[in-house]
């Protein structure tokens, strides 16, 4: 299938993890949210958000799908769990502390291919067996991984987008899936999505961040050599470098059967569909997200994440290419005093058609923990960081 199935965490929860305070290069916390508006600018501005003023179609909490009405079993998998007040499932034998930040996909439904972005670290599990089987791990070479950002598959060949200019692929024809060859990039490659013989490459180029800094195009579509053919999209206008790279992480998707190109920006509860000719078709708002804050502070050049409630565009999901599962990650406490039992999370799933363009509420998973679930055909996979379950 074109466009491939994907699952990933890749920054979004960073993102939450930054708002409250684990840290990020070049971003301090707020926990206050004092600020002067003499020495500071708050975004998002409105007029800097792309396409602004559209009229975008509403996806809201309260047109929901009911379980006879879903068109696809993966969807039918996630219903059902949402649906339940706890789970039960198979622990998987894999070692303990997995990253939160790990992308989790079927290889076939006796297998397991996960990408630990944090530890740059590719390897293959048995669901029957319970072997591990390292596939890549952390380097420079040929096949070794640096920056990986998230992990996509189209028919039997995985594609790891990395922010260091390139993607790997892996074929996973062989029983152990194995490094293939490598796509030279010119810029990042934060998400990627398969397009034919080519790919839809979220990401920026380089430039020196003292000149004056203007936003381009957030997407290209390059070639199997990785040399871009095309240009379109468009970030969220930060107007400083510092709030560009807090704010710069998303999603990119492609539909083959509807030759549609989907894009969403983690900091903004906004969808934007491209057709074939680069145009933009159409906007979903998913009205129930809070927007967050970014303080951009004149005085030292820092962008500060206040203490606040704030929503996640996390991940988007093609199902069957006409139906798009959108995951979104909302921090709803953000404690810090020594009494906190910490921050708290809820999970919420929605799923657009885009043939007849109506959007649907499935459910929530809550939480303490930045857990995540991963839907497929085969079952639930539910990360909660401490383990891995397989829930069928």
């Amino acid at each position: 299938m074109s466009g491939g199935f994907t699952n990933r965490m890749k920054f979004s929860q960073k993102w939450l993890l930054i708002a409250i305070c684990v840290g990020f290069i070049s971003v301090s916390c707020n926990k206050n949210g004092e600020r002067s508006s003499e020495n500071t600018v708050v975004h998002p501005i409105e007029k800097n958000i792309p396409y602004f003023d559209r009229n975008h179609i509403e996806v809201s909490k309260t047109k929901r799908y009911s379980e006879g009405d879903l068109p696809s079993h993966t969807l039918n998998n996630l219903f059902r769990f949402l649906q339940s007040s706890a789970y039960t499932g198979e622990k998987l034998s894999l070692m303990t502390g997995v990253s939160l930040f790990t992308d989790v996909l079927f290889k076939d439904e006796n297998n397991l291919v996960i990408l630990d972005s944090d530890r740059n670290a590719l390897f293959q599990y048995g669901i029957q067996t319970g072997l591990v089987d390292s596939i890549a791990g952390q380097g420079q070479g040929p096949g070794d991984l640096n920056y990986s950002q998230e992990m996509i598959r189209d028919e039997d060949f995985i594609y790891i987008a990395m922010e260091d200019m390139k993607i790997s692929r892996f074929d996973c024809r062989p029983e152990i899936c194995e490094y293939d060859k490598t796509i030279p990039l010119n810029g990042s490659a934060l998400s990627i999505a398969k397009v034919e013989e080519k790919f839809a490459v979220l990401g920026h180029h380089e430039f020196n961040p003292l000149d004056d800094y203007e936003v381009g195009n957030a997407i290209s579509l390059v070639n199997g050599q990785g040399e871009i053919e095309q240009r379109f999209g468009r970030y969220y206008n930060a107007e400083q470098y510092i709030v560009f790279i807090s704010l710069r992480q998303g999603t990119v998707r492609y539909s083959s059967s509807l030759e549609k190109y989907l894009f969403a920006m983690d900091y903004l509860p906004i969808i934007y569909a491209f057709n074939n000719r680069f145009e933009l078709s159409e906007t979903y708002k998913l009205t129930g997200s809070i927007q967050g804050e970014v303080i951009y502070d004149r005085r030292n050049q820092s962008a500060n994440f206040p203490a606040q409630k704030k929503t996640s565009t996390t991940d988007i999901t093609l199902l069957d290419n006409d139906v798009a599962l959108i995951h979104t990650l909302t921090l709803t406490e953000a404690r810090f005093d020594e009494n906190s039992e910490g921050p708290s999370f809820i999970h919420d799933y929605y799923a657009i058609n885009l043939t007849t363009l109506e959007g649907y509420y499935l459910g929530e998973h809550s939480g303490e923990y930045l857990s995540r679930i991963y839907p497929s055909e085969h079952g639930i996979i539910l990360n909660d960081g401490e383990a891995v379950y397989l829930i069928e």
